[in-house]
């Protein structure tokens, strides 16, 4: 088998929009919820809009394992890029939360430059209900990605080099992660089982264009909420956008084991390389997999 992120939406035009919307959807500036494999969030773009900086602040969940259950998967994140039909990268941290067969809890810091490998940040540790504060900014081909667990007061930055980053959009998403059958095949990716995270809530939620600061509902571009759903089965879904709009809650709603689909760019990328050994530097002079 091979790794676990990232099963990314890459286009809201793949999914399929559902009767419902977000409460807040009222705002002229979002758009009716939609539906994906792997994302429950919310994502943000416009035409003729850049991104350069995203944040987020969440605390980690705690997972509800079973002990003897099958093993599931959750990751928070905050972004640049992925969203459009035509994006070939996403630049993005966060932290998991992950559910052995056992039901022994992990939680991990990672960061992954699509279409490179993720990178769990073995040096900075985690632990269920610290405050972690998340921010990515992209400059050129320089994109530097940083956390900070505001309850231990550990951080941790890198600044890499990346062909061709995306800066069309920017992302504060609750992702089943995914896996792969082979890694020379991304069509036989499927979203992992997610794991029970009950409720994680984003907040201080911005996003940076053109040297303006703005929330998750600025007028100047639209707001895509998103749910996972798979077989009828919505399981996680995000609540409504706070009035100042730089907060919301994702909650968690059923573990559903979703089946191997052709996905391709434009159509819901898997990303299938776990972060663990396998090093990718074609084109970005840049090779990586074993973690900090």
């Amino acid at each position: 088998m091979f790794g676990k992120r990232t099963f990314v939406l890459l286009g809201a035009i793949v999914a399929v929009v559902a009767a419902a919307s977000v409460a807040s959807a009222a705002r002229a500036n979002i758009a009716a919820m939609t539906t994906s494999s792997n994302w429950a969030g919310y994502s943000v773009t416009a035409p003729n809009v850049t991104y350069s900086d995203v944040d987020g602040t969440w605390v980690v969940p705690t997972v509800k394992c079973t002990a003897a259950g099958a093993e599931t998967y959750s990751s928070l994140w905050v972004g640049i890029g992925g969203y459009g039909t035509n994006s070939a990268s996403l630049e993005q941290i966060g932290t998991d939360a992950n559910c052995d067969a056992s039901g022994n809890a992990t939680y991990t810091a990672w960061y992954e430059l699509v279409p490179a490998p993720a990178v769990n940040v073995k040096a900075f540790v985690v632990s269920p209900g610290d405050i972690v504060a998340a921010h990515v900014h992209v400059a050129g081909t320089r994109v530097t990605l940083e956390i900070t667990d505001q309850t231990t007061g550990a951080a941790f930055a890198r600044t890499l080099r990346m062909a061709s980053p995306d800066i069309s959009s920017a992302e504060w998403i609750a992702e089943a992660p995914a896996q792969c059958q082979s890694a020379s095949n991304l069509q036989t990716c499927s979203a992992l089982p997610l794991a029970n995270f009950g409720k994680a809530t984003f907040t201080n939620a911005t996003a940076t264009s053109a040297g303006v600061t703005g929330s998750i509902t600025d007028s100047r571009w639209t707001v895509y909420p998103t749910r996972i759903a798979a077989g009828g089965v919505i399981s996680a879904t995000p609540r409504a956008i706070s009035a100042d709009g730089s907060s919301f809650a994702v909650a968690w709603k059923a573990t559903v084991l979703q089946q191997p689909t052709p996905r391709g760019w434009g159509q819901g990328q898997p990303m299938p390389y776990p972060g663990s050994g396998y090093g990718y530097g074609g084109g970005y002079g840049y090779g990586y997999g074993g973690g900090y």
